[in-house]
């Protein structure tokens, strides 16, 4: 199943679509704010990148799953209200370029995920990184800045259709995971 609604009314301005991929996957609407992101306010959400101390690399693909076909990255907002990460916050695979990927008008939900797609093509969308996982493994950071870390992972190969993530949301040790948990609970 998927579905797309486009605004073509006064709003002109959102985008709503959903995806199925299998029976144990549960479609859930994404809903993306196409015009004016800069001036978006979601109430009370933690808008200072110094204050999002909880958010967290959570589960890393690197070969791609029957979800999702390119390798992805999930964080997790451990915190009890959500983010809207501005800015400030990056992504990257590159250990002397920590800030390869900045993030930017993102919206995670209290205790909510966030995937990243990780296929070479930003131009796609802002969840989409400009790098991809090696297959045969690397490390993925998080930070505020080059020298302001927030999270790494390192990981080895990782096959077809599994997936390498905590095993608890946001803390525990990284486990590989027979059933990718692609965008929900590691539980």
């Amino acid at each position: 199943m998927a579905f797309r609604f486009e605004g073509l009314s006064a709003n002109q301005g959102t985008t709503v679509y959903a995806y199925e991929g299998s029976t144990a996957y549960r479609p859930r609407p994404v809903i993306e704010y196409i015009q004016n992101e800069d001036q978006l306010v979601v109430e009370g959400a933690e808008t200072d990148p110094l204050k999002m101390d909880s958010l967290r690399i959570n589960e890393i693909c690197s070969q791609g799953s029957k979800e999702q076909k390119e390798d992805w990255v999930e964080l997790y907002n451990g915190h009890e209200f959500p983010l809207h990460i501005k800015g400030g916050v990056y992504l990257s695979d590159k250990n002397k370029n920590r800030t390869l990927f900045e993030l930017k008008n993102i919206i995670i939900p209290a205790k909510g995920f966030y995937v990243f797609i990780a296929d070479e093509q930003p131009e796609n969308g802002k969840n989409y990184l400009p790098f991809d996982l090696k297959n045969s493994g690397e490390t993925v950071y998080l930070s505020r800045s080059q020298t302001d870390l927030m999270d790494q992972v390192t990981f080895g190969t990782v096959p077809y259709n599994k997936s390498y993530g905590r095993s608890t949301d946001g803390t525990g040790e990284f486990v590989l995971f027979m059933t990718p948990t692609y965008g929900s609970s590691n539980k």
